[in-house]
């Protein structure tokens, strides 16, 4: 029945109509919404990138953000095979030869 009923309303109006009725409710929210949605932009969640936005961080932060492209695929494979695995030069050329890595 809850469903056959969903279906006729908009997502809005049933989440304003479930409220009122005391019974916890949300609107999915699609990416449109969020970068409309009112409770965001006033908390400053929204930061202007290029033509468009991108999402904040979800917490209070004193240090600045960088925003710039992902890194590539394997971008930084080298440098954790040295630095975090500690693995020689010898290993690292092994693991290529063998294909494991590119």
């Amino acid at each position: 029945m809850l469903a056959a009923w969903l279906r006729r309303k908009p997502a809005a109006a049933a989440e304003a109509e479930l409220l009122r009725a005391g019974i916890p409710a949300a609107a999915l929210a699609n990416a449109r919404d969020l970068v409309n949605c009112n409770h965001l932009k006033e908390r400053g969640f929204w930061e202007p990138y290029g033509a468009g936005t991108l999402p904040g961080l979800p917490w209070q932060a004193n240090f600045g953000q960088i925003s710039a492209p992902a890194p590539e695929l394997g971008a930084d494979t080298q440098t954790v095979l040295r630095e975090v695995l500690d693995l020689s030069s010898t290993d690292i050329a092994a693991l290529h030869r063998s294909g494991a890595i590119e």
